[in-house]
C-alpha cells in the first residue's frame, strides 16, 4: 500500500459583505487644530502655489458600530522672491461615523489590525477628504491662502497612504 499525504490547504478568508452609502453617518466632527500663520505684510498676489501634505486615518470600535476618520493637512506657501517668510496652515479635523453593520464589515484579526470592506474605506476617506476641502476653503477666505483650494485627490489614495504607515 502506498502512503499519500495530503497537505491540508488553508480555507480562504471570508468575503466582507457589500457596503451600500446608506449604511453610513456623520454623527459628528470637531476641528482640533486650525492654525494660519501669515505675517502682517505678507502679500498673498505674490503667491506662486502651494505646498501641501496630509495624512488620514481610520480608528474603529467594531462593537459600537463607530470609525473615526482624521485628516491632517499642512500647507504653506510657495512666494516670488523677495517675500519671507512663508505663510503657513495646519489643520486636523476629526470625523466620527456610525456604520449600520459594522461587525459584518469590518473584522479585527488576532493581532487587533482591521480588515474592512473596501467600499466603506472608501465612502469614509471620500466624505471625510470632501468635507474637509470645503470646511478650508470657508475658512480661508481672507487670509493669505484665500485662493487656496484643497486639490482633488483618490479617496483610494487616502486609504492605501494610511495603511502603509
Amino acid at each position: 500500500m502506498k502512503k499519500v499525504l495530503i497537505k491540508k490547504q488553508k480555507q480562504p478568508a471570508p468575503a466582507l459583505p457589500a457596503f451600500s452609502a446608506h449604511q453610513l453617518t456623520i454623527d459628528n466632527f470637531r476641528i482640533v487644530r486650525g492654525s494660519l500663520d501669515a505675517g502682517a505684510d505678507f502679500d498673498s498676489k505674490m503667491v506662486e502655489q502651494y505646498e501641501v501634505n496630509y495624512d488620514f486615518d481610520m480608528g474603529f470600535n467594531i462593537a459600537g458600530s463607530l470609525v473615526r476618520s482624521v485628516l491632517r493637512v499642512d500647507v504653506k506657501t510657495k512666494s516670488r522672491a523677495g517675500q519671507s517668510p512663508e505663510a503657513k496652515g495646519q489643520f486636523e479635523l476629526h470625523y466620527y461615523f456610525n456604520v449600520d453593520g459594522l461587525r459584518e464589515l469590518a473584522k479585527a484579526d488576532k493581532d487587533g489590525i482591521v480588515k474592512i470592506n473596501p467600499d466603506l474605506a472608501n465612502a469614509i476617506a471620500s466624505v471625510t477628504y470632501s468635507t474637509t476641502r470645503g470646511i478650508l476653503m470657508a475658512r480661508m477666505q481672507n487670509t493669505a491662502f484665500e485662493d487656496f483650494i484643497l486639490p482633488v485627490v483618490s479617496p483610494n489614495e487616502l486609504v492605501n497612504k494610511g495603511a502603509r504607515k
